[in-house]
């Protein structure tokens, strides 16, 4: 793009913007409602057979503290996620940053790292 302006000064820019198209069959959810019901009480990973197994998801909060761990379970099981507790006690709303690691069903390992709202 370039521009003049009223002083015939020029100045000209330019952006470069790459796409990344991934069709890997995952969705992960950038905010849930713990509030009992029934509609997205749970953070969770949700997949197609692409996805055998969830190794290990972790939510952190924004000091860094870990709030939530979960160890191998399937995708799309709600209740294998996270309920937006620590320790039993509800947490504030606000952002939490997660970490993931998924087995593909060809055996690879897939990390992803985001950030989910907790809203209550």
């Amino acid at each position: 793009m370039t521009l003049e302006n009223e002083w015939g000064c020029i100045a000209t820019a330019s952006i470069a913007v790459r796409v990344r198209i991934v069709e890997d069959g995952i969705y992960i959810p950038n905010a849930f409602s713990p509030n009992g019901d029934q509609f997205n009480d749970y953070f969770t990973v949700y997949a197609d057979e692409q996805v055998a197994e969830v190794l290990k998801l972790q939510v952190f909060d924004r000091w860094g503290g870990l709030r939530h761990q979960s160890v191998r379970f399937l995708p799309n099981e709600a209740r294998s996620g996270w309920d937006g507790t620590a320790a039993g006690e509800p947490l504030a709303s606000g952002v939490y940053v997660y970490q993931l690691w998924l087995r593909m069903a060809n055996g690879r390992t897939v990390f992803r790292t985001g950030d989910v709202t907790l809203l209550r």
